[in-house]
C-alpha cells in the first residue's frame, strides 16, 4: 500500500497539472469470497490516509478480479 499510494500521489499531482478539473480515483481492495486475494488486510486504511488529500474517489474491490478457478 505504501507503494501504490506513493505512485498515486505522482500520478495524480501530475494529472492535476496537465487538467486541473480532472477527478482521481484511489483503488481499494476487499477479499471477496472463498479467494484470499488482498494480503495486506490494512491496504484501504493505509492507502486512504497516503492519498486522501488527493484523491476524489475510492473504488474498493479485488483488483485481481475476475479470477476464477480452472
Amino acid at each position: 500500500p505504501e507503494q501504490y499510494g506513493e505512485k498515486f500521489l505522482a500520478f495524480a499531482r501530475a494529472m492535476r497539472k496537465a487538467d486541473p478539473t480532472i477527478r482521481i480515483g484511489a483503488i481499494g481492495l476487499e477479499n471477496y469470497g472463498p479467494y484470499q486475494f488482498n494480503s495486506h488486510h490494512d491496504w484501504n486504511e493505509k492507502v486512504m490516509r497516503l492519498t486522501g488529500a488527493e484523491m476524489d474517489f475510492f473504488a474498493i474491490h479485488n483488483a485481481y478480479a475476475p479470477v476464477g478457478p480452472p
